[in-house]
């Protein structure tokens, strides 16, 4: 299988697969963070979509189901489940006409707070 096991499970590729989980990567940051907004530095989704997700028991964290308020921390691998991202994309279209747009705005909020 290309990419081995442990690859991240990412873009259109992930999104068409049977497989139940649709979005997999291990956090790597330095300090432990809150599981919504790693998902919005990501680009995945806003804060409040990732905290929706999260009380829905669609995002796991090495397995277990990820709790409101979570952090993760090094090395731990955060999973969304194939029907988080159908929801995302139903709500994304509605909302945008442009997917980057959502990302772009995710990436400025991010710098505009470490710059404070």
């Amino acid at each position: 299988m290309p990419g081995g096991e442990g690859a991240d499970k990412t873009g259109p590729e992930a999104a068409g697969s049977t497989d139940p989980m649709a979005w997999k990567k291990m956090y790597e940051g330095a300090e432990p963070l809150r599981i919504n907004k790693w998902l919005a530095e990501e680009g995945v989704c806003s804060r409040r979509e990732a905290d929706a997700l999260i009380l829905k028991g669609l995002v796991k964290v090495d397995g277990q189901d990820a709790i409101a308020g979570q952090k993760i921390e090094a090395i731990q691998t955060l999973t969304l489940e194939q029907k988080a991202t159908r929801q995302l994309d139903t709500s994304s279209r509605s909302s945008t006409t442009n997917p980057s747009e959502s990302y772009q705005v995710h990436q400025k909020r991010a710098k505009s707070r470490q710059c404070a």
